[in-house]
């Protein structure tokens, strides 16, 4: 990911969230459930896509609850992580 600009932002990104992000959903359980069963749902199209076995997409009812996911994980978060999750919100909804 380190040899493409934007895979050097992506990796930026995850350094400087993560540790709020895990903080948040370690606080909440309810939250921390719902972001493990997106992610368990997700891993076989991560899996095709990083395997380059062709294209993936998610179902509209997978990105409504990533995008309330992402919200609710927002309004516990600093205003800096707010603005990164509301860009990732709107990406998730196209």
């Amino acid at each position: 990911m380190l040899r493409s600009a934007g895979g050097e932002v992506y990796v930026a990104l995850v350094y400087r969230y993560t540790p709020e992000v895990v903080g948040i959903l370690m606080g909440d359980e309810r939250l921390r459930r719902e972001a493990e069963a997106l992610l368990l749902e997700a891993k076989p199209g991560l899996e095709s896509w990083v395997g380059g076995r062709g294209e993936w997409r998610f179902g509209r009812e997978w990105a409504r609850r990533m995008g309330a996911l992402l919200g609710a994980v927002a309004a516990k978060g600093s205003p800096s992580l707010r603005a990164e999750l509301g860009w990732w919100q709107k990406t998730v909804a196209k």
